[in-house]
């Protein structure tokens, strides 16, 4: 297996092992406190995670691969058959939004069928009596002719018939494209891509906004002193 990242996305400075942290904490921990060190410690050790949710083990390599979809905006995947693209797919469309609320994830393929087996591995997946915990994770499920939709903390995985009219409407933070190669440029530059306009922080980029616009009026603030916003949107092919 093979993995390789631009220079320009390698990060060598100010590394802090991830264990320092924890090693350091004494006394008591208010719940608060508590809770953050657990969401913390569960986004660094994805194995621990995936087992106490759903009793399945990764393999070191899957962590690694999980890690770089969580971390990057662009991550493109090539795989053999039987690697289990699909099975870590699906781990981690619930994942992105466990540990990042009101994630909007939308699943895309050459067809229906495609786009839906990442939402079919993880209706799988709740079923099973290990995956009690992740199966308390999500809210409304849906699953349509046209449409296949899960809920989950605020935010939804949805795969979508690239051959439906009704496409159009769609907006999300994260575009999965199962079967990229097969997809075409033109399909996936003005079709899928502009899914990707809808931000986790939305709210508050329109609320700063207003507030530079008012002290740029008042003369108080420049045009070029506006914040900005880093892009979080993803793309996994």
């Amino acid at each position: 297996m093979a993995l390789y990242s631009p220079e320009k996305y390698r990060k060598h400075q100010n590394i802090i092992h991830p264990y320092d942290y924890y090693r350091n904490l004494q006394g008591e921990l208010s719940d608060e406190e508590a809770k953050v060190s657990l969401a913390q410690f569960m986004r660094q050790n994805l194995r621990f995670t995936v087992e106490l949710l759903t009793g399945q083990q990764l393999q070191p390599f899957q962590e690694i691969i999980l890690k770089g979809m969580l971390n990057r905006n662009f991550s493109l995947c090539v795989f053999s058959r039987g690697i289990g693209k699909t099975y870590l797919a699906g781990v981690f469309c619930y994942l992105q939004c466990i540990f990042n609320p009101g994630s909007k994830i939308i699943l895309a393929g050459p067809t229906f069928r495609t786009s839906r087996f990442i939402l079919s591995a993880v209706r799988d997946l709740i079923a099973r009596k290990e995956a009690q915990l992740l199966a308390q994770c999500f809210g409304n499920l849906k699953f349509l002719p046209d449409l296949w939709q899960c809920d989950i903390n605020g935010g939804s995985i949805i795969a979508i018939p690239l051959s439906s009219g009704k496409i159009r409407g769609f907006r999300a933070g994260i575009l999965i494209i199962d079967e990229l190669l097969e997809m075409g440029s033109q399909v996936v530059d003005e079709v899928l891509k502009p899914f990707l306009v809808s931000p986790l922080d939305l709210k508050e980029r329109l609320a700063t906004r207003e507030r530079e616009d008012r002290l740029i009026s008042l003369g108080r603030m420049k045009e070029e002193e506006r914040k900005v916003f880093k892009n979080k949107a993803k793309l996994i092919g």
